[in-house]
C-alpha cells in the first residue's frame, strides 16, 4: 500500500529520513515521516498481497439441477470465453423473473434476485445477456427482459405495472450507479435507488408505487417481481460505491 502511494524504503545507508522517502520529491516537498519503519514487515505485507488468491467458486453451484442448470450449460456451451459464474447469476435472475408471482418459500421469500456481473472489458460478461435475450424471444417471452440503460424511477415503475415479472439487464451497471448517486442527477434518477429497494421488498405484498398528482396515473403493484442482472467493469463499479 505504501508503494502504491509513492513511498519507498530509504536506500542510502545512514540517511536520516525518519524511515521513508518519496520518489521524485523536491526540496519543498512536505513528507509525513513514519518513525521506526519496519522494512521486513513492509516486504512481508507486499508478499502477501502478491500471493493473495481467492477461494474458487464452488464447482457444484455452477451446475444446479433442473431448468436453471440446463440453461446455464446451454449458455456456456456457445461462449468463446466462458464465464460460468456470471452465467449463473444471469440465468438465476432471468428464471427468477419468469417464476415471479408463481412460487414462494414457506417463509414467503420470492424469486426476485439482484445480481451484478463484474469483469474487465472483453472478458465475455455480455454473452449470457445476449443468449438469454435471444432465447426468451424465441419462446415468445421477450417481454420479460428489459435492456434499457437509464430508465428513471417513473419509467421503471410504469414498466412494472405493464409487466410485473421483469428482468432488467443493463450493461455498464456501474454507470447506472454513478448516475443514481450524482448530486446533479434529475429527480427521477435520484429516486431510482428507493424504487429499486422498494420493489425488492414489495415482492410479497402490494406496493403503491410512485404517487402522482393526478390520481388517474396512480396504480397498485400486486406482488411485483423485478430481477436485475447488470454487468460492469470493476473500476467503474467500485468507484460508484
Amino acid at each position: 500500500e505504501l508503494a502504491r502511494l509513492g513511498y519507498e524504503p530509504p536506500q542510502a545507508a545512514g540517511m536520516d529520513t525518519g524511515g521513508l522517502t518519496v520518489r521524485g520529491a523536491s526540496a519543498n516537498t512536505v513528507i509525513e515521516l513514519v518513525p521506526d519503519f519496519d522494512r521486513s514487515a513492509y516486504e512481508a505485507a507486499c508478499a502477501r498481497r502478491r500471493t493473495c488468491v481467492r477461494d474458487p467458486f464452488p464447482e457444484a453451484l455452477l451446475h444446479p439441477p433442473g431448468l436453471v442448470g440446463e440453461v446455464v450449460d446451454w449458455v456456456n456451451s456457445s461462449a468463446i470465453q466462458a464465464q460460468p459464474v456470471l452465467t449463473l447469476g444471469a440465468v438465476a435472475a432471468t428464471i427468477g423473473a419468469l417464476l415471479g408471482q408463481l412460487l414462494r418459500t414457506d417463509t414467503d421469500l420470492r424469486t426476485n434476485l439482484y445480481c451484478v456481473g463484474i469483469g474487465e472489458t472483453g472478458c465475455g460478461k455480455n454473452h449470457a445477456r445476449t443468449r438469454l435475450q435471444g432465447l426468451l424471444r424465441q419462446v415468445e417471452l421477450g417481454k420479460h427482459i428489459a435492456l434499457y440503460q437509464f430508465p428513471g424511477a417513473h419509467a421503471l415503475n410504469a414498466n412494472q405495472k405493464d409487466q410485473p415479472r421483469l428482468c432488467w439487464m443493463p450493461d455498464e451497471f456501474g454507470m447506472v450507479l454513478h448516475a443514481i448517486g450524482d448530486e446533479h442527477a434529475s429527480g427521477t434518477m435520484k429516486a431510482m435507488k428507493s424504487t429499486i429497494l422498494d420493489l425488492y421488498s414489495a415482492s410479497a405484498q402490494t406496493d403503491a408505487g410512485i404517487r402522482y398528482a393526478d390520481p388517474a396515473n396512480n396504480h397498485l403493484l400486486d406482488y411485483p417481481c423485478l430481477s436485475i442482472y447488470g454487468t460492469t467493469t470493476p473500476k467503474v463499479y467500485y468507484s460508484a460505491l
